[in-house]
């Protein structure tokens, strides 16, 4: 799911025993009746299970805005990050907890508006997680590619001079395909055909790319064979 919305309030993660405390909470107003939390790792506890080092490795993209997303709760079919990685320009640098508690802090304290790719999940509000990769490591065996997660904040001082307010980007709609079978009950094998036509996306300026790739690509049509043996 992708939300969007104003920041309300940011807070660190509270409990009596520190090795717990591992989010920051994001509340965010997307005009609904209730708001969204976002529950952002600020430090990897199954890294720390494993007896891997547990800081966070941060990717971060700059660009200037020229639209600003509509305020919700959106469905998402994908999201990837090889499809902004393959556009380069991606910082990644290692955070400790205090150094990832000060960096939220300070964006959602600052941005006219927040933009969050997630799992939704509900606990006392309902909310997103998982606002992480999702590909396998040393830590976790799952590999859950396309599923993605991320946060994404506008400012003010990011806007790009000479673009008119409230322009919008074109809507972009695709086909995908998926072919599965089992072989008995451990194996299956899947193909899928995304963006069968072979579409561009629509053109959204101040991006490297001139292209806005949290929320499309510039692969056009690809194919991904899938394998599975369940144990």
């Amino acid at each position: 799911m992708r939300v969007a919305g104003t920041v309300t309030s940011c807070h660190v993660e509270q409990s009596a025993r520190p090795e717990n405390v591992d989010h920051v909470f994001v509340t965010v107003d997307a005009d609904l009746a209730t708001p969204i939390i976002l529950s952002i790792n600020t430090l990897s506890f199954r890294s720390r299970v494993a007896g891997h080092d547990p800081r966070i490795r941060l990717g971060t993209l700059r660009w200037n805005w020229t639209h600003l997303p509509s305020r919700g709760l959106h469905p998402l079919a994908f999201f990837d990050y090889e499809t902004v990685e393959l556009v380069g320009g991606v910082e990644f640098r290692v955070q400790d907890l205090s150094e990832m508690e000060e960096y939220f802090a300070l964006r959602c304290g600052n941005c006219r508006l927040i933009e969050a790719w997630g799992v939704p999940y509900h606990r006392a509000h309902p909310g997103l997680h998982q606002i992480h990769s999702r590909r396998a490591s040393n830590a976790v065996a799952q590999d859950l590619r396309r599923h993605d997660g991320a946060v994404r904040f506008y400012f003010d001082d990011d806007q790009r001079d000479g673009v008119a307010a409230g322009r919008r980007v074109g809507s972009w709609t695709t086909l995908n395909l998926t072919l599965g079978r089992d072989f008995g009950e451990n194996h299956s094998l899947s193909l899928t055909v995304r963006n069968l036509a072979d579409r561009d996306p629509p053109i959204a300026l101040g991006s490297a790319a001139n292209v806005d790739l949290f929320n499309h690509d510039t692969l056009g049509r690809f194919w991904t064979l899938n394998y599975i043996y369940r144990l």
